[in-house]
């Protein structure tokens, strides 16, 4: 038996447009889809200050579902003086860039559920949110893990994740966890 008790954190959830995984659309941070600027310069202090909830990382955590779970981890990753933790089920994390040959995404998507002709599209509206290698890689939790170095500033993850998901993001998902052991999460 452990006598410690979960600390009281705040999650605050939004339900964004479809293919937002809680970027900035296409990098830009002004507009109705710059997310994630919205969420963290406005949303966020907003529901703060309405609902009167802790504002120090030690007690936000961030958590969502699929896109959302990217979205979480990424968020965590690129902000760790905000969230102290984020939790994901199945994140929507790419085995590979967004941006490789499309015959290999041809090749990944054959062995998945989703299917070849599914994965494109979706991989075509992924690359329309990061229209750029640089970008995508500037937003991707596995880029983000790899290069983090404060190592006082480490969000905690917790993760729900199986072993075979429709899209294949289970592949993605080690390849992250990976990273996150390699720099000692």
């Amino acid at each position: 038996q452990s006598s410690s008790t979960f600390p009281a954190i705040t999650f605050i959830s939004f339900e964004t447009e479809m293919d937002s995984f809680f970027s900035d659309f296409q990098g830009n941070d002004q507009g109705k889809k710059a997310y994630e600027t919205w969420f963290i310069q406005e949303f966020l202090p907003f529901i703060e200050v309405k609902h009167s909830v802790c504002s120090e990382r030690t007690c936000r955590g961030l958590a969502g579902v699929s896109m959302g779970g990217f979205g979480a981890l990424k968020t965590a990753l690129k902000y760790p003086h905000m969230f102290g933790l984020a939790a994901a089920n199945s994140p929507a994390l790419p085995p590979f860039s967004i941006h490789a040959d499309n015959e290999d995404w041809k090749e990944y998507f054959a062995d998945t559920k989703i299917g070849v002709v599914k994965g494109m599209v979706l991989l075509k509206d992924v690359r329309k949110i990061f229209p750029s290698e640089e970008l995508y890689q500037e937003n991707n939790p596995i880029t983000l893990a790899t290069g983090f170095l404060n190592s006082n500033l480490r969000p905690v993850f917790y993760f729900d994740v199986g072993t075979e998901d429709n899209f294949g993001f289970q592949i993605g998902f080690e390849i992250f966890k990976n990273a996150l052991d390699q720099n000692q999460f």
